[in-house]
């Protein structure tokens, strides 16, 4: 049996949901830096990536706000195009 993308992403919001985590759509990376710093790596207590996030309002595609994020890891995909 095969799986919708579309039912899988429900699945995983359902249990982010659960953990209290929501996801923000539509958003757009504008930018993304990571530290170049070894030790920024190992340390556990350090967030090396740097991304700068706009976010979409739905209906006119308009950015309406930007936001920084700072995390240990950036996973990107482009939904079921994604190779």
């Amino acid at each position: 049996a095969t799986l919708h993308q579309g039912a899988i992403e429900e699945i995983f919001l359902d249990s982010m949901r659960k953990r209290g985590v929501e996801v923000t759509r539509p958003v757009e990376p504008v930018s993304i830096h990571i530290s170049q710093d070894e030790k920024d790596s190992t340390d556990s207590d350090v967030y090396p990536v740097r991304v700068i996030l706009k976010h979409v309002d739905p209906m006119s595609k308009d950015h309406t706000e930007a936001e920084i994020v700072h995390a240990k890891y950036v996973i990107g995909g482009d939904g079921e195009d994604m190779s």
